[in-house]
């Protein structure tokens, strides 16, 4: 789980590929872990917020990229991330979404370098 978080925050900035249900979910068990172990204690008034909000910020471009690229390998533009912005109905449906299993083989989305070229039949 670590090193598939440490994965997700290399590619921070990379939303030409795709992500598997297993990248994104290992994810979000990984950011609800830390966000339960770092906030549980500043609720508690025991440590000040700022880590919290340091994990937050460092956070933002690794979540984004990661729910594009989710996208991309459900086959569809990751400009749906927008339907994250419906209050409570949006977040609900794509995490729902998020459940499916992505398209088989190449789509439009992958990477060049990652796309396997077409066989030669005769």
């Amino acid at each position: 789980m670590l090193s598939n978080a440490l994965e997700v925050y290399k590619k921070s900035f990379i939303i030409a590929s795709r992500a598997s249900r297993s990248e994104y979910w290992l994810f979000q068990l990984f950011y609800l872990l830390v966000l339960l172990a770092i906030g549980l204690p500043v609720a508690g008034g025991y440590i000040h917020s700022l880590p919290l909000i340091a994990f937050f910020i460092l956070t933002i471009p690794a979540m984004i990229s990661v729910q594009i690229r989710r996208f991309h390998d459900l086959g569809v533009s990751g400009w749906w991330l927008l339907l994250n912005l419906i209050p409570y109905i949006g977040g609900l449906i794509t995490q729902v979404w998020f459940c499916f299993k992505g398209t088989v083989g190449p789509n439009k989305f992958d990477n060049e370098a990652d796309r396997v070229p077409p066989s030669i039949t005769t």
